[in-house]
């Protein structure tokens, strides 16, 4: 599926598109994992386009560790501070 929708993308001639794995999910290792392989996958799929990671949901200082520590071209952490 996710190369369909590479190949798809391609055949439009579109250049302003990037990939987003997930956003907001629950946090986890489980899950982490899969958003880098997906993210890995991606660029072996198509390197000219961005691949993105935004924040989990839940267990905000670790998850945002990771995201900073991920190998995404973009990152968007969750943010707790109070208005």
């Amino acid at each position: 599926y996710v190369q369909a929708v590479v190949n798809a993308v391609n055949e439009t001639g579109a250049k302003n598109v990037l990939y987003e794995i997930s956003n907001e999910e629950n946090y986890s290792t489980q899950n982490l994992n899969w958003q880098t392989r997906m993210i890995d996958y991606l660029r072996t799929l198509d390197s000219t386009r961005m691949v993105g990671m935004t924040g989990f949901v839940n267990n905000t200082s670790t998850a945002n560790t990771a995201i900073t520590n991920s190998t995404a071209d973009y990152r968007s952490e969750e943010h707790t501070s109070e208005l």
